[in-house]
């Protein structure tokens, strides 16, 4: 579920299937804080 999610861009999905849901919000938000992150249809590592 959370490799779909990754695929269709679907962050919030990706952050609650995660294991630690908190966590990885957390370090997405590390890197990207702005709320337009989170829907976002690109990855900060490919653009």
């Amino acid at each position: 579920a959370i490799s779909k999610a990754r695929f269709e861009f679907r962050w919030r999905d990706q952050f609650n299937l995660a294991l630690d849901p908190v966590t990885a919000e957390e370090y997405h938000d590390e890197t990207l804080p702005a709320e337009g992150a989170k829907v976002a249809h690109f990855c900060s590592m490919c653009g």
